[in-house]
């Protein structure tokens, strides 16, 4: 095959593909549902792209004690993520390991794991089997290894979860217009379409509450 021909199928196959993605976010725009997420963006700056905003949605870290999940998760696992709307806003319902059916939800992967330390109740700590007096303390290396408790356990409780959401490009110098907003305690939220596979797409950013227009 010749050079040229080489040339061309390549940039078919790069037009398939920036046209399949384009394709994509437009179906997913238009057969969605929106939704107000909040957020707190971070690194308005990119010198080799151009302005845009990293976002760090509240439902970026989710918390397992105060939010139901199926199972556990691993680094790297799918999350769908069940949400509810309250005052307008997409607020996590429950953590699935699979597309649930009949509910608005999104779909992400777990990027970290944060953990925390629980202690054991005393009288797990030293198995009732296992005496030891005062008089004639044994030492511990007598003590059978499978009978040591340790003294804590170590359980996952908040999920780091990404959505392929969270970098939105903005007109050159825009970008740190919408950061510094945040921080003079204005609301930076994101109006987000998602569709019935779980897949969002961003629509609006709104500073309290007004579209900002580029």
């Amino acid at each position: 095959m010749s050079p040229k021909k080489i040339f061309y199928l390549t940039v078919v196959f790069w037009l398939l593909i920036f046209s399949g993605f384009i394709a994509y976010k437009e179906y997913t725009l238009r057969t969605g549902t929106e939704v107000t997420l909040k957020t707190v963006p971070v690194d308005p700056r990119d010198l080799f792209r151009g302005d845009y905003v990293v976002l760090n949605y509240e439902i970026s870290t989710l918390d397992l004690d105060e939010i139901p999940a199926e199972d556990h998760f691993e680094y790297n696992d799918p999350v769908y993520l069940g949400l509810e709307l309250k005052d307008g806003y997409g607020v996590p319902k429950k953590i699935y390991r699979a597309p649930p059916k009949d509910e608005l939800y999104i779909r992400g992967k777990v990027k970290g794991i944060l953990y925390e330390e629980e202690p054991i109740p005393e009288e797990e700590i030293m198995p009732e089997e296992i005496e030891i007096s005062e008089e004639e303390p044994v030492p511990e290396e007598e003590i059978p290894i499978e009978e040591l408790v340790p003294e804590e356990e170590i359980s996952a409780n908040k999920l780091i979860v990404e959505y392929g959401i969270e970098s939105y490009f903005v007109p050159e110098g825009r970008g740190h217009e919408i950061e510094s907003s945040r921080w003079d305690g204005k609301e930076v939220d994101v109006e987000v379409v998602v569709d019935r596979f779980g897949n969002a797409v961003i629509r609006n950013l709104l500073i309290d509450g007004e579209i900002v227009e580029f």
